[in-house]
């Protein structure tokens, strides 16, 4: 059900998009231009072992998007995630940034911005999940059903290492009856929660 991307992935994606980047004016090796330097960075961005696949993937994201603001000048103009035109203000979803992690967060983004509703849902979700989770590590990722096009954005809980299957599952389910089972229908189906 889930749709999974690697930083590999998003390593191609900003191949795609630094080799559409106009040929630098003769460089050279003690001064590369711009694509080249895009191309170093990307090297070592999916080379460096002190960075997780998540923290890979957020800097492989914001390097593609860098790569198309320098190809489209018009690209830019959102400060948090390098997205151009928004129906969401930047100070959204730099608060939603600040709630969650985000797991591809191109798809993420994109959702929302087709699905701007959700983003007061999600401030809401954030506290009253952090009644019946208080560590618990929070994070956003765009899934589809290969089967019924239906794609939802998902807030997956990282399970409590302190609790058994059981007691997890009567947490959320004491989520769902104190919160979620209301809320829900905001949601217009694009949203739901669970342990990821």
């Amino acid at each position: 059900m889930t749709n999974t991307q690697t930083s590999t992935g998003l390593g191609g994606t900003g191949s795609v998009a630094i080799a559409s980047l106009p040929d630098s004016p003769e460089p050279s090796k003690h001064k590369p231009g711009i694509k080249e330097l895009l191309a170093q960075l990307q090297d070592a961005i999916a080379s460096e072992s002190n960075l997780d696949e998540e923290d890979k993937e957020n800097a492989l994201s914001q390097l593609n998007n860098l790569a198309k603001a320098v190809n489209n000048p018009g690209y830019g103009g959102q400060k948090s995630l390098g997205v151009a035109n928004s129906t969401l203000a930047p100070t959204e979803i730099e608060s939603i940034e600040k709630l969650y992690s985000f797991k591809e967060p191109q798809a993420v983004y994109d959702f929302l911005e087709s699905n701007p509703f959700l983003v007061p849902l999600l401030q809401e979700a954030h506290g009253e999940i952090r009644k019946h989770f208080p560590n618990s590590r929070l994070f956003l990722k765009y899934v589809t059903d290969p089967e019924i096009y239906n794609p939802e954005l998902a807030i997956y809980i990282t399970r409590p290492e302190n609790m058994d299957v059981e007691e997890r599952i009567d947490l959320l389910e004491r989520l769902d009856d104190d919160w979620w089972l209301d809320a829900e229908p905001r949601s217009q189906g694009k949203m739901f929660i669970n342990f990821g």
